[in-house]
C-alpha cells in the first residue's frame, strides 16, 4: 500500500491532543543524531505506512513528513479513557516505521533499513514504549563487536513466544552500543548466582554458543539438544537460603535479616529487619552476592502484601544501613544479577515511575553513587542478561536456575 499523509490537525481524533509524548528508546546515539532528533507537535504531518485498530485503541507507523528518516508510532487509546494519542519517535533515523505483527498488548514494527521495535502499551495509566531491537543479526557474520558487552534475551510479546537476544556492545565507561538481535536465542539456566554473568547463549537447535568478538561469529561449544532455554519467571524461594561468601563462609539470608555464618559456625548479623516480630510473612531476603573484592553486598529483598514488589540494596559487608541502588520512586521493582566489577553491578528494573513513564530494562548501577539515577544500558522488557568478551565465558552447561541454586539454609 502506499504511503500517505494523515494531518494531525485534519483529524477530530487528535485535534484536541493535549500533549504528546517522545519514547526515550536504550541505545546509543551519537551526540549530532541525538542534537538532530526531531521533536514533534500535534500539528505535525505523519506519512502513514500501517494502522492497526484492536482493544479499543488505534496504532499508526509510519514517519515525521517534515523528517522522513525518522520513524514513529502514534497510539490512540480507546476514547472511554479520555487520554490524549502519544506519539513516539524512534531513538535513530532508520526511516518509517511498519507494523508486521499485532498481539494482545505489544506491536512488532521494523524500519524501512531493517530495525526491529516493539510497542508495547502499557495499563491504563502509564504511556506506551517503544523498544528497540535493531537489526537481525546473522550468527556467523556478526558486526565489528566491541571486546566485551551484554546479551540480554527478550521474550517477544506478540504471543508468538519467540525470543530474541539483544547483543549491546559496552565501552571501559560501560556507554552502551546496540548491535542488533539474533533470532530464536537465549540463555540457559545459571549454575550457581555467582555465574548468572557468565553464561553462553542457548541457540534455536538447543546448543550452547559462545560470542567470539575476534572472529566476528557465534562458536558452539556443545552439541545440539544439550540446553534448554531459561526464563526467571518464578518467585524467588521463600524462607532462608544460603549465599557463598568465599573463605568467610556463607551468608544466610531470611526474612528477618542476613547473616554471615564462617565455617566453624559463628553467626555475625549483617542486617536485621526490625518490623520481623516474630516472623515475617510479608516480606523476605531473597539474594546475597558479594562484590570481587568483598567488601559490599548486592542484595535483593521481596515483599508479598498485594502481589509481590523487589528491592536492590548495597549492604556493606561488615554490616551497616542497606542503601537502594536505584532511587526509591524511579521504579516499582527491581532484581540482582551481578556484579561487573569492584564497584558496579548489574540489575534488572522493572515498572512503571511516578511520573507514568515506564523504564523497563538492564541498568549498571555505582556502589560509590547509591541512589543516583542508574546507567541504562538497554530498555527492554527482560529480567535477565549476561557479560560476554574477548575472553570468553566458562562453558559449564547450566542444570538449574538461580533460585534453586541458592540452597535452603537449616
Amino acid at each position: 500500500m502506499r504511503p500517505r499523509l494523515l494531518s494531525l490537525a485534519g483529524l477530530a481524533t487528535f485535534a484536541l491532543a493535549a500533549a504528546v509524548v517522545v519514547a526515550v528508546v536504550a541505545g546509543t546515539l551519537a551526540a549530532a543524531e541525538r542534537d538532530a532528533r526531531p521533536a514533534p507537535s500535534p500539528q505535525s504531518d505523519l506519512i502513514v505506512v500501517s494502522r492497526h485498530a484492536g482493544g479499543g485503541e488505534t496504532v499508526v507507523a509510519g514517519a515525521l513528513a517534515s523528517s522522513p528518516r525518522w520513524g514513529v508510532a502514534l497510539v490512540t487509546p480507546a476514547p472511554a479513557l479520555n487520554r490524549p494519542p502519544t506519539l513516539l519517535v524512534t531513538p535513530t533515523p532508520n526511516g518509517p516505521l511498519r507494523i508486521v505483527r499485532a498481539g494482545g498488548r505489544s506491536y512488532l514494527l521494523r524500519s524501512a533499513r531493517g530495525w526491529l521495535y516493539e510497542l508495547e502499551l502499557q495499563g491504563e495509566d502509564a504511556d506506551p514504549t517503544l523498544y528497540a531491537f535493531g537489526a537481525r543479526l546473522d550468527p556467523a557474520h556478526l558486526p565489528a563487536l566491541g571486546r566485551r558487552g551484554i546479551a540480554i534475551p527478550v521474550l517477544r510479546g506478540d504471543g508468538s513466544g519467540r525470543s530474541v537476544v539483544l547483543l549491546v556492545g559496552v565501552d571501559k565507561w560501560l556507554t552502551p552500543h546496540l548491535y542488533g538481535f539474533l533470532a530464536g536465542f537465549a540463555l540457559p539456566s545459571p549454575t550457581t548466582p555467582a555465574e548468572r554473568l557468565e553464561r553462553p547463549l542457548v541457540g534455536p537447535d538447543g546448543g550452547l554458543y559462545r560470542i567470539d568478538p575476534s572472529a566476528r561469529r557465534l562458536v558452539r561449544i556443545a552439541p545440539a539438544g544439550s540446553a534448554r532455554a531459561w526464563r526467571p519467571e518464578g518467585l524467588p524461594p521463600r524462607g532462608c537460603t544460603s549465599w557463598p561468601a568465599g573463605a568467610a563462609g556463607s551468608y544466610r539470608a531470611c526474612p528477618n535479616g542476613i547473616t554471615l555464618v564462617s565455617p566453624t559456625g559463628r553467626e555475625r548479623t549483617i542486617e536485621r529487619e526490625p518490623a520481623c516480630r516474630p516472623s515475617c510473612v510479608d516480606r523476605n531476603w531473597e539474594s546475597v552476592l558479594p562484590s570481587p573484592d568483598a567488601r559490599t553486598l548486592l542484595v535483593q529483598q521481596g515483599l508479598y502484601a498485594c502481589g509481590g514488589q523487589w528491592t536492590t540494596y548495597f549492604v556493606p559487608a561488615g554490616g551497616g544501613s542497606p542503601a537502594r541502588t536505584i532511587p526509591q520512586f524511579d521504579f516499582s521493582s527491581s532484581w540482582s544479577l551481578g556484579w561487573i566489577d569492584d564497584d558496579r553491578a548489574l540489575i534488572t528494573a522493572d515498572g512503571v515511575a511516578e511520573c507514568g513513564t515506564p523504564r523497563s530494562g538492564i541498568y549498571v548501577v555505582d556502589r560509590r553513587l547509591p541512589g543516583v539515577p542508574p546507567q541504562a544500558v538497554a530498555l527492554a522488557p527482560s529480567h535477565d542478561a549476561t557479560l560476554w568478551s574477548a575472553g570468553g565465558v566458562r562453558t559449564r552447561t547450566a542444570a538449574r536456575s538461580a533460585a534453586s541454586s541458592a540452597a535452603p539454609a537449616g
